[in-house]
Protein backbone atom coordinates (compact mmCIF):
# COMPACT_ATOMS: atom_id res chain seq x y z
CA UNK A 1 0.00 0.00 0.00
CA UNK A 2 1.44 3.36 -0.96
CA UNK A 3 1.36 6.32 1.49
CA UNK A 4 -1.32 7.96 -0.64
CA UNK A 5 -3.73 5.07 -0.25
CA UNK A 6 -3.26 3.62 -3.75
CA UNK A 7 -3.64 -0.14 -3.79
CA UNK A 8 -0.72 -1.71 -5.67
CA UNK A 9 -0.61 -5.37 -4.61
CA UNK A 10 -0.10 -7.72 -7.57
CA UNK A 11 -1.60 -11.14 -8.18
CA UNK A 12 -0.50 -13.80 -10.60
CA UNK A 13 -2.93 -15.18 -13.11
CA UNK A 14 -2.48 -17.76 -15.84
CA UNK A 15 -1.25 -16.59 -19.21
CA UNK A 16 -2.86 -17.57 -22.47
CA UNK A 17 -0.59 -19.95 -24.34
CA UNK A 18 -0.03 -20.10 -28.10
CA UNK A 19 0.44 -23.32 -30.01
CA UNK A 20 3.94 -23.71 -31.36
CA UNK A 21 6.78 -26.19 -31.66
CA UNK A 22 10.28 -25.64 -30.37
CA UNK A 23 13.52 -27.55 -30.55
CA UNK A 24 15.64 -28.55 -27.56
CA UNK A 25 17.12 -25.09 -27.04
CA UNK A 26 13.96 -22.99 -27.33
CA UNK A 27 14.15 -22.07 -31.01
CA UNK A 28 10.83 -21.76 -32.83
CA UNK A 29 10.55 -24.17 -35.74
CA UNK A 30 9.76 -22.87 -39.21
CA UNK A 31 6.34 -24.54 -39.01
CA UNK A 32 5.28 -22.54 -35.98
CA UNK A 33 3.06 -19.58 -36.72
CA UNK A 34 3.87 -17.38 -33.72
CA UNK A 35 5.64 -14.09 -33.09
CA UNK A 36 9.21 -14.24 -31.86
CA UNK A 37 9.52 -13.09 -28.24
CA UNK A 38 13.20 -12.19 -27.83
CA UNK A 39 16.53 -12.17 -29.61
CA UNK A 40 19.61 -13.54 -27.88
CA UNK A 41 22.08 -10.63 -27.56
CA UNK A 42 25.01 -13.01 -28.04
CA UNK A 43 24.13 -14.87 -31.25
CA UNK A 44 21.36 -12.60 -32.55
CA UNK A 45 18.88 -15.43 -33.15
CA UNK A 46 15.27 -15.04 -32.05
CA UNK A 47 13.63 -17.46 -29.64
CA UNK A 48 10.24 -17.96 -28.06
CA UNK A 49 11.94 -19.30 -24.93
CA UNK A 50 15.27 -17.54 -25.02
CA UNK A 51 15.97 -18.63 -21.42
CA UNK A 52 15.89 -22.24 -22.58
CA UNK A 53 18.44 -21.35 -25.25
CA UNK A 54 20.74 -19.80 -22.64
CA UNK A 55 20.38 -22.80 -20.35
CA UNK A 56 20.81 -25.55 -22.96
CA UNK A 57 22.35 -23.86 -25.96
CA UNK A 58 25.89 -22.70 -26.71
CA UNK A 59 25.59 -19.02 -25.79
CA UNK A 60 25.13 -19.23 -22.03
CA UNK A 61 23.50 -16.49 -20.01
CA UNK A 62 24.40 -13.00 -21.29
CA UNK A 63 25.82 -10.44 -18.90
CA UNK A 64 23.37 -7.81 -17.72
CA UNK A 65 24.75 -4.32 -18.42
CA UNK A 66 25.90 -2.41 -15.34
CA UNK A 67 23.49 0.44 -16.07
CA UNK A 68 20.60 -2.03 -16.09
CA UNK A 69 21.81 -3.63 -12.85
CA UNK A 70 21.70 -0.19 -11.20
CA UNK A 71 18.09 0.24 -12.28
CA UNK A 72 17.16 -3.24 -11.12
CA UNK A 73 18.63 -2.63 -7.67
CA UNK A 74 16.77 0.67 -7.39
CA UNK A 75 13.54 -1.06 -8.41
CA UNK A 76 14.23 -3.82 -5.90
CA UNK A 77 14.49 -1.15 -3.20
CA UNK A 78 10.93 -0.19 -4.10
CA UNK A 79 8.23 -2.22 -5.85
CA UNK A 80 10.44 -4.96 -7.24
CA UNK A 81 10.59 -8.47 -5.80
CA UNK A 82 12.96 -11.31 -6.63
CA UNK A 83 11.83 -14.91 -6.57
CA UNK A 84 14.16 -17.88 -6.61
CA UNK A 85 13.37 -21.37 -5.35
CA UNK A 86 15.33 -24.53 -4.72
CA UNK A 87 18.62 -22.91 -5.69
CA UNK A 88 17.45 -22.21 -9.25
CA UNK A 89 17.97 -19.04 -11.23
CA UNK A 90 15.63 -16.30 -10.07
CA UNK A 91 13.62 -13.58 -11.74
CA UNK A 92 12.32 -10.15 -10.79
CA UNK A 93 8.67 -9.14 -10.69
CA UNK A 94 7.85 -5.41 -10.90
CA UNK A 95 4.37 -4.02 -10.23
CA UNK A 96 3.17 -0.52 -10.97
CA UNK A 97 0.04 1.57 -11.40
CA UNK A 98 1.34 2.91 -14.72
CA UNK A 99 2.21 0.71 -17.69
CA UNK A 100 4.18 3.59 -19.25
CA UNK A 101 6.90 3.19 -16.64
CA UNK A 102 7.08 -0.58 -17.12
CA UNK A 103 7.22 -0.29 -20.90
CA UNK A 104 10.09 2.16 -20.53
CA UNK A 105 11.94 -0.22 -18.21
CA UNK A 106 11.42 -3.05 -20.68
CA UNK A 107 13.01 -1.08 -23.52
CA UNK A 108 16.19 -0.50 -21.52
CA UNK A 109 17.07 -4.20 -22.00
CA UNK A 110 14.47 -5.93 -24.23
CA UNK A 111 16.01 -9.41 -24.09
CA UNK A 112 15.80 -9.50 -20.29
CA UNK A 113 12.10 -8.69 -19.87
CA UNK A 114 8.83 -10.33 -20.86
CA UNK A 115 5.59 -8.49 -21.65
CA UNK A 116 3.77 -5.95 -19.50
CA UNK A 117 0.39 -7.28 -18.44
CA UNK A 118 -2.54 -6.40 -16.20
CA UNK A 119 -2.66 -8.39 -12.96
CA UNK A 120 -5.59 -6.64 -11.26
CA UNK A 121 -8.39 -4.39 -12.39
CA UNK A 122 -9.69 -1.75 -9.95
CA UNK A 123 -12.67 -4.00 -9.25
CA UNK A 124 -10.46 -6.97 -8.42
CA UNK A 125 -8.33 -4.80 -6.16
CA UNK A 126 -11.42 -3.64 -4.28
CA UNK A 127 -12.66 -7.20 -3.79
CA UNK A 128 -9.24 -8.21 -2.46
CA UNK A 129 -9.07 -5.37 0.07
CA UNK A 130 -12.66 -5.84 1.22
CA UNK A 131 -11.72 -9.35 2.34
CA UNK A 132 -9.40 -7.79 4.94
CA UNK A 133 -10.91 -4.44 5.94
CA UNK A 134 -14.41 -3.46 6.98
CA UNK A 135 -14.46 -0.08 5.26
CA UNK A 136 -12.55 0.38 2.00
CA UNK A 137 -13.97 3.82 1.23
CA UNK A 138 -10.64 5.56 1.97
CA UNK A 139 -8.74 3.46 -0.56
CA UNK A 140 -8.08 4.41 -4.16
CA UNK A 141 -8.11 1.41 -6.49
CA UNK A 142 -6.11 1.37 -9.70
CA UNK A 143 -5.31 -1.02 -12.48
CA UNK A 144 -2.19 -2.93 -11.49
CA UNK A 145 0.41 -3.77 -14.13
CA UNK A 146 3.26 -6.24 -13.91
CA UNK A 147 6.56 -6.75 -15.70
CA UNK A 148 8.74 -9.83 -15.16
CA UNK A 149 12.30 -10.54 -16.16
CA UNK A 150 13.42 -13.80 -17.62
CA UNK A 151 15.23 -16.15 -15.28
CA UNK A 152 18.92 -15.34 -14.91
CA UNK A 153 21.70 -16.27 -12.45
CA UNK A 154 21.96 -12.61 -11.44
CA UNK A 155 18.61 -12.81 -9.69
CA UNK A 156 19.63 -15.87 -7.71
CA UNK A 157 22.51 -13.74 -6.40
CA UNK A 158 20.13 -10.88 -5.53
CA UNK A 159 17.75 -13.22 -3.76
CA UNK A 160 20.54 -14.61 -1.57
CA UNK A 161 21.83 -11.11 -0.76
CA UNK A 162 18.57 -9.23 -0.22
CA UNK A 163 16.29 -11.84 1.36
CA UNK A 164 17.75 -13.20 4.60
CA UNK A 165 15.11 -15.44 6.19
CA UNK A 166 12.98 -14.92 3.06
CA UNK A 167 12.18 -11.27 3.89
CA UNK A 168 13.50 -8.35 1.87
CA UNK A 169 16.05 -6.15 3.65
CA UNK A 170 18.62 -3.78 2.25
CA UNK A 171 22.13 -5.24 2.57
CA UNK A 172 24.45 -3.53 5.05
CA UNK A 173 27.01 -2.85 2.33
CA UNK A 174 24.89 -0.79 -0.07
CA UNK A 175 26.44 2.04 -2.06
CA UNK A 176 23.74 4.20 -3.62
CA UNK A 177 24.03 5.73 -7.06
CA UNK A 178 21.79 8.45 -8.50
CA UNK A 179 20.22 5.94 -10.90
CA UNK A 180 19.36 3.51 -8.10
CA UNK A 181 17.68 6.26 -6.12
CA UNK A 182 15.88 7.59 -9.20
CA UNK A 183 14.22 4.18 -9.63
CA UNK A 184 13.52 3.90 -5.91
CA UNK A 185 11.96 7.36 -5.83
CA UNK A 186 9.86 6.61 -8.94
CA UNK A 187 8.48 3.52 -7.21
CA UNK A 188 8.10 4.59 -3.57
CA UNK A 189 8.51 8.35 -3.66
CA UNK A 190 5.89 11.02 -3.16
CA UNK A 191 5.55 14.67 -2.17
CA UNK A 192 4.75 14.90 1.52
CA UNK A 193 1.54 16.70 2.43
CA UNK A 194 1.25 19.42 5.05
CA UNK A 195 4.27 21.35 3.87
CA UNK A 196 4.53 24.33 1.53
CA UNK A 197 8.07 23.32 0.54
CA UNK A 198 6.89 20.11 -1.20
CA UNK A 199 9.67 17.90 0.20
CA UNK A 200 10.45 14.78 -1.84
CA UNK A 201 9.87 11.75 0.37
CA UNK A 202 10.69 8.07 -0.05
CA UNK A 203 8.76 5.38 1.77
CA UNK A 204 10.90 2.53 3.14
CA UNK A 205 8.54 0.37 5.20
CA UNK A 206 10.82 -2.65 5.19
CA UNK A 207 13.63 -0.62 6.79
CA UNK A 208 11.68 1.49 9.27
CA UNK A 209 13.47 -0.23 12.17
CA UNK A 210 16.82 1.09 10.94
CA UNK A 211 16.40 4.89 10.66
CA UNK A 212 20.08 5.56 11.27
CA UNK A 213 21.03 3.14 8.51
CA UNK A 214 18.69 4.94 6.07
CA UNK A 215 20.09 8.31 7.06
CA UNK A 216 23.67 7.17 6.58
CA UNK A 217 22.92 5.90 3.08
CA UNK A 218 22.35 9.52 2.07
CA UNK A 219 24.82 11.18 4.44
CA UNK A 220 27.55 9.60 2.31
CA UNK A 221 26.32 11.69 -0.61
CA UNK A 222 26.05 14.98 1.25
CA UNK A 223 22.37 14.83 2.19
CA UNK A 224 20.88 15.09 5.66
CA UNK A 225 17.30 13.80 5.34
CA UNK A 226 14.86 13.50 8.19
CA UNK A 227 14.03 9.84 8.78
CA UNK A 228 11.17 8.47 10.83
CA UNK A 229 8.27 6.05 10.61
CA UNK A 230 9.68 4.57 7.42
CA UNK A 231 9.84 7.94 5.61
CA UNK A 232 13.00 9.54 4.22
CA UNK A 233 12.30 13.24 3.68
CA UNK A 234 14.47 15.84 1.95
CA UNK A 235 13.82 19.30 3.35
CA UNK A 236 15.30 22.75 2.85
CA UNK A 237 18.28 22.92 0.52
CA UNK A 238 18.29 19.16 0.19
CA UNK A 239 15.00 19.26 -1.72
CA UNK A 240 16.30 20.73 -4.98
CA UNK A 241 19.72 19.14 -4.61
CA UNK A 242 18.15 15.71 -4.23
CA UNK A 243 16.00 16.01 -7.37
CA UNK A 244 18.95 17.37 -9.35
CA UNK A 245 21.17 14.53 -8.09
CA UNK A 246 18.84 11.71 -9.16
CA UNK A 247 18.27 13.26 -12.59
CA UNK A 248 15.35 13.59 -14.96
CA UNK A 249 11.85 12.26 -14.27
CA UNK A 250 11.03 8.78 -15.50
CA UNK A 251 8.11 8.11 -17.87
CA UNK A 252 4.84 7.63 -16.05
CA UNK A 253 5.93 9.33 -12.82
CA UNK A 254 6.87 12.82 -13.93
CA UNK A 255 4.54 14.34 -11.34
CA UNK A 256 6.82 13.19 -8.52
CA UNK A 257 9.38 15.76 -9.70
CA UNK A 258 6.83 18.61 -9.46
CA UNK A 259 8.10 21.60 -7.45
CA UNK A 260 5.73 24.41 -8.39
CA UNK A 261 2.83 23.82 -6.02
CA UNK A 262 0.72 21.19 -4.32
CA UNK A 263 -2.08 21.93 -6.79
CA UNK A 264 0.17 21.21 -9.76
CA UNK A 265 1.42 18.02 -8.13
CA UNK A 266 -2.09 16.75 -7.45
CA UNK A 267 -3.28 17.68 -10.95
CA UNK A 268 -0.38 15.97 -12.70
CA UNK A 269 -0.72 12.91 -10.51
CA UNK A 270 -4.42 12.65 -11.36
CA UNK A 271 -3.55 12.68 -15.08
CA UNK A 272 -1.32 9.63 -14.63
CA UNK A 273 -3.20 7.44 -12.18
Amino acid sequence: MSPTGDFTTSQMHSRDLHRYTIDGVGRVSTSANVAMEAACPTCGEEFTYVGLHWNRGSCGYPEIPESVEERLIGILMGDGNVESRDGKNGYMRITSVTNEFLEWIKQTCPWLFTEVRVTKTPEQSREYVEDYVEDASDYTFRTIYELKTRSHPYFKHLREKWYPNNEKYFPDALDLTPEMVRMWYAADGYIASGSESLPPTIRADNEMRRPEYLRELFNEHGFDPSVGGGDIRFNGEDRDRFLKWIGDPVPGFEYKWERQSREHYDAKRAEVI
